[in-house]
């Protein structure tokens, strides 16, 4: 009994010694200077619910690059689901960004994430209602969100 533990334990540690080196390398990965790189890496980490990710996605999706890289980013949190914090950093963004199709995906994570306890849940539609409500997408998902909350 005791050489059937060790050797599952020793197949466990093995079996995940590539997926480890791979989410190295993936948030590695989120620093390249090839979108392309950058949007595999952060598709790949969202798909993973990698929660060591997401301190390097806030950061890129707050950063000056491109906006589909952002988007990505956005996306990628909203994957991982991880509360409090992520739900904090998107509402910022929302608060700051013009882009409109980068607010969109902020909010699609925020909704995602379902962190409605948060006080920044309701803020970020707030804010997204008053500063984008020219915008018929950002308007109908701020109110698809307003009516699961609602019950």
């Amino acid at each position: 009994m005791t050489k059937k533990l060790r050797w599952g334990s020793a197949f466990i540690v093995l079996v995940s010694l590539p997926l480890y080196a791979n989410v190295e390398e993936k948030l590695k990965d989120l620093e390249s200077p090839d979108d392309s790189k950058v949007i595999a890496a952060a598709q790949w980490l969202g798909k993973e619910e990698e929660k060591k990710a997401v301190d390097p996605l806030i950061r890129l999706a707050k950063s000056e690059r491109s906006p589909l890289v952002r988007i990505h980013a956005i996306s990628a949190l909203g994957l991982i689901k991880e509360k409090g914090k992520t739900t904090t950093e998107l509402r910022q963004l929302i608060e700051q960004e013009n882009h409109k199709t980068v607010v969109y995906s902020a909010l699609v994570a925020i909704l995602n994430i379902k962190d409605t306890d948060n006080a920044d849940f309701r803020r970020a539609l707030e804010i997204s209602e008053q500063k984008h409500q020219d915008d018929p997408y950002i308007r109908d998902i701020t109110q698809r969100i307003r009516k699961i909350i609602s019950k």
